[in-house]
């Protein structure tokens, strides 16, 4: 490091920054005081790559060395911040972002040497900021300067109020001892007559306040509120009198509550109604509609005041909960603030045939004012925000009269002549929808129990309840939909709007509308789709032209990223709107216009435009053809064999994204079961292959599972026996293979081979599958062992006319069935599976009679008690749970079960009820078995009422 060439210093340097981040290097102390030493005097370096790593390498330095080390370089480093030579400009610089670097470092290790450095640093920044007070204190002949001497000081001391807040914020706890003689500080700098010094005071003393004790949180509170009290209590001023020194004041006292909301907001609340009250009465003179010459409005205090309010809705709901309405009412009045723009009062009132002539001059007029010196939409931006505050924090808005004063206001300014304003307000509106979704879900489901409540009730008993109540509570309708018309009247002339940002953001809030309510736009189709495939026409020769304003390849990049998004947007809008609307002949008459965009942007080489452009063309095919049942029109014929072609051409190319992949066979399968018997055999047959080679592959497998399950499923009953015989040796190896969600989709895949195309399965694919089951019945995944059962079901009940099982394979899968009826998890649709399994057994497999006996085997294997002894009834429920058999539960499933098997072989079972009827009088039975026969009659009683009688 002490090289004289400036390369071998810096790798020197590097190399020592890693080894002291190795936990294995141990230092002594001789090399300690060397390395120590050689670091700081790399500060001074005259080449500033060696300073700036020497400036790394001090945060792992602090942590290998002790704390005598540590103080020397804590000490070089505030030295060297408040020497305040005129030579010692870089030097400061560089020492102050090392200081950053190892109060950093230390915050991560908790020692004590931790604190009683922090307290030296302190000591040493206080010490430097009351020097340079005192110094320029005896050369002003006016106390009234005082604060300002700081911040005329220059640059380093405002790195030392750098350097102090982060000491605060890190450790403001262990600094107790400075907090009276730093409030004196902040406070007297807080009136500086510069702004970075007043921002960098506000954060230092949010940071205090989060820290200190009570009293002196509450001395200097009282302090900021006296002193706001006593300015001017309005935005608005005349010209002659205004005072931009007042004003600033005003502004960073504000700043000051907001930054100290942000952190400590939980010390507020017994102030928080005082606070709130100073800030309204700083904006509460709202802009009249009058223009008045003599009045003026200070944009950037009502931007400051906005902020805070939007801070003290989110820190503090319940305290500023009263304030709210009068909140709403000011922001309202402030989103609409724009002085120095006259906006068409006919913009909301358009009609949808106004010529595009008309759009393009209203765009132009938009786009040809420019005004630098115009800051209102910062005041309309900061209104957008609070006003999303209100809404974040009252969670049942749409429920409340906020709902009709926002809604409207904020349709009305969707034609924001500032995108920045815009998108605030599209964000403003998308958290709206958001929580008009909720309401309506749960207003749904409250109203889907009513009405079950209320069927249930005239199921019992239907002379004592009339049906017309089940019409006396309508159905609930969200608040937003009188507003829809107006909702797309204005994104209309934005979604054909020259800014894409501005598109986008018309059709994200479209997708949130059209998740609120199901058919919700189903009236609009018409405006709303077109609007929405002219985005997704945009050609290249578009990106090019409008690209070639500005020189250079990277204009052209942004401008084909601005597209790509814009698409991706359009996109997933018109997924969400075919997929919740269910009138497909609303979109029939777009069909022509709509598929050929959405099929070039299946093959686009971007992988996320053609992955939303297949998830449209898979709900378009249900849009084409809702129904098998439905015949095609003869105009979308043609379409057929393209969305094939595209879909095929996309599953045959090797290297494409996965969810490009896992999309495209989603959208194969949906072709062939809405459309297979319009393919050709020729089509159809070159399906297979495709689909059994990526059955094949382990990356594509899941979802070719899936896609197989759905084909099966088709009411199109297509001929599937080519597929059927390879597909099922590759599933049934797919039971063995580590993966739940894989084996349970196999599960059904194969489930739904069996029940719909048995006829074409032999001996030797039923075995193929059967001798996987086993494994997967047993209790510690019952889901998996369910899916299994109801496979082996549809298995037993096949015909034996047609497949005649052998019981030995049967077998090994009533064994495990059999363990598993004893598990005490053993229940609910797990436990019907179990019963359903069993009756399937009878009497193609095994005999009613035998069967009952093997479930009943584990209760009658005990031998019977002797004489019961009277101190018997007496032990405890934990005793007498020990002594039976198996879990109480079993008694329950094993109960069940052969209540069904009796109720479907009642000629069969009247050796096993008058058995249990001779038990329950036995007095040597044990307790078990009179527990599971008295069961057993109850449940068979339960479920046939003629053996009740």
């Amino acid at each position: 490091m002490s090289s004289s060439d400036k390369d071998f210093r810096f790798m020197a340097t590097s190399d020592l920054m890693n080894d002291l981040q190795k936990e294995s290097i141990k230092l002594d102390d001789d090399s300690e005081r060397r390395i120590v030493k050689g670091v700081l005097k790399l500060l001074e370096d005259t080449n500033g790559e060696v300073q700036n790593q020497a400036v790394k390498c001090l945060g792992p330095l602090v942590c290998k060395v002790k704390e005598p080390q540590i103080e020397i370089i804590c000490d070089t480093l505030c030295s060297n911040c408040t020497n305040m030579s005129k030579d010692a400009e870089q030097l400061r610089d560089i020492s102050s972002s090392g200081l950053k670097t190892v109060i950093a470092s230390l915050a991560t290790t908790n020692s004590g040497a931790t604190n009683n450095i922090s307290k030296k640093i302190m000591q040493r920044l206080l010490a430097a900021i009351q020097q340079g007070t005192t110094t320029t204190n005896t050369t002003n002949t006016k106390k009234t300067n005082n604060a300002l001497d700081l911040a005329n000081g220059g640059q380093s001391q405002l790195e030392i109020l750098d350097i102090i807040s982060d000491m605060l914020s890190r450790f403001g706890a262990n600094l107790s001892s400075f907090h009276p003689q730093l409030k004196q500080i902040l406070l007297s700098h807080l009136n500086s007559n510069r702004s970075a010094v007043r921002k960098r005071v506000t954060t230092s003393l949010s940071y205090l306040l989060e820290t200190c004790d009570l009293q002196l949180f509450n001395e200097i509170l009282t302090n900021l509120l006296n002193e706001l009290q006593h300015k001017p209590t309005s935005a608005s001023m005349n010209k002659k009198s205004a005072s931009a020194e007042a004003n600033a004041t005003i502004k960073t006292y504000v700043q000051a509550l907001t930054s100290i909301c942000r952190l400590a907001s939980q010390r507020l609340s017994e102030h928080m109604h005082e606070i709130v009250r100073i800030t309204l009465s700083f904006i509460e003179n709202t802009p009249s509609n009058t223009n008045n010459d003599d009045q003026q409005y200070d944009d950037e205090l009502i931007e400051y005041c906005l902020q805070a309010l939007e801070t003290y809705l989110k820190r503090c709901p319940k305290e500023t909960n009263e304030f709210v309405p009068k909140i709403v009412n000011i922001c309202i009045v402030y989103l609409k603030y724009d002085p120095n723009f006259n906006y068409d009062d006919d913009d909301n009132t358009m009609s949808d045939d106004q010529s595009d002539d008309d759009d393009a001059d209203d765009d132009k007029d938009q786009d040809s004012y420019s005004d630098d010196d115009d800051l209102s939409w910062k005041v309309r931006h900061s209104a957008a925000k609070c006003i999303e505050a209100v809404v974040v924090t009252q969670h049942d808005i749409s429920q409340t009269n906020y709902y009709r004063k926002i809604v409207p206001v904020l349709i009305e300014r969707f034609l924001e002549r500032e995108n920045t304003v815009k998108a605030d307000v599209f964000h403003c509106f998308i958290t709206i929808l958001q929580q008009t979704k909720t309401t309506y879900a749960h207003q749904q489901l409250q109203q889907q129990q009513y009405h079950s409540t209320i069927c249930s009730s005239i199921h019992d008993d239907e002379d004592s309840m009339d049906t017309d109540h089940l019409t006396t509570k309508n159905s609930y309708v969200s608040p937003l939909a009188e507003y829809v018309p107006s909702i797309v009247r204005s994104l209309a002339k934005i979604m054909k709007d020259k800014d894409t940002k501005n598109r986008e953001g018309s059709l994200v809030v479209l997708t949130n509308l059209v998740q609120v309510q199901h058919n919700i736009l189903i009236d609009h189709i018409d405006t709303i789709l077109p609007n929405t495939l002219y985005s997704l026409s945009i050609s290249d020769k578009t990106k090019k032209t409008q690209g070639s304003n500005i020189e250079g390849k990277s204009t052209q990049t942004i401008s084909k990223s601005l597209h790509s998004n814009l698409k991706i947007t359009a996109l997933a809008f018109l997924y969400a709107l075919l997929q919740t609307h269910d009138n497909s002949t609303r979109f029939h008459k777009h069909i022509k216009s709509m598929l050929p965009l959405i099929i070039s942007h299946a093959n686009d080489s971007f992988y996320k435009i053609a992955s939303e452009a297949l998830l449209v063309l898979q709900e378009s095919v249900k849009i084409i053809r809702p129904k098998s049942t439905i015949t095609i029109q003869n105009e979308f014929k043609p379409f057929v064999e393209q969305i094939y072609e595209c879909t095929q051409k996309r599953l045959k190319q090797k290297d494409f994204d996965q969810e490009v992949k896992e999309r495209a066979i989603t959208c194969f399968a949906y072709v062939i079961v809405y459309l297979g018997d319009l393919l050709s055999s020729d089509q159809l047959q070159s399906c297979w292959p495709i689909l059994i080679e990526l059955l094949r592959n382990e990356i594509t497998r899941l979802p070719t599972v899936r896609a197989l399950t759905n084909i099966i499923e088709s009411p199109l009953h297509l001929d599937l026996q080519t597929i059927l015989i390879e597909t099922v040796p590759i599933l049934s190896s797919y039971l063995r293979q580590n993966h739940r969600t894989l084996k349970m989709n196999t599960l059904s895949c194969l489930r739904s081979m069996i029940k719909l195309y048995s006829k074409h399965f032999n001996k030797t694919m039923l075995k193929t599958i059967l001798i996987e089951l086993p494994l997967l019945i047993n209790e510690n995944d019952l889901l998996l062992a369910q899916y299994a059962l109801k496979l082996t079901t549809s298995i037993c009940k096949i015909n034996n006319n047609q497949i005649n099982i052998d019981k030995e394979q049967i077998h090994p899968i009533l064994n495990k069935v059999l363990e598993l009826i004893q598990s005490p998890l053993l229940q609910g649709t797990a436990l019907d599976a179990v019963i359903e399994f069993l009756c399937a057994l009878v009497p193609q497999s095994i005999s009613y009679e035998e069967l009952v006996k093997l479930l009943i085997k584990p209760i009658y294997s005990q031998q019977k008690s002797t004489t019961i002894s009277t101190t018997a009834t007496n032990t405890s429920d934990h005793h007498q749970q020990q002594q039976l058999v198996v879990h109480r539960q079993a008694f329950y499933s094993i109960a069940k079960s052969f209540a069904s098997l009796t109720v479907a072989n009642l000629k069969e079972s009247n050796y096993f009820i008058k058995k249990f009827q001779d038990d329950l009088h036995d007095s040597k039975c044990s307790d078990s078995i009179k527990i599971l026969a008295l069961l057993c009659l109850g449940e068979t009683g339960k479920i046939n009422l003629d053996f009740k009688n």
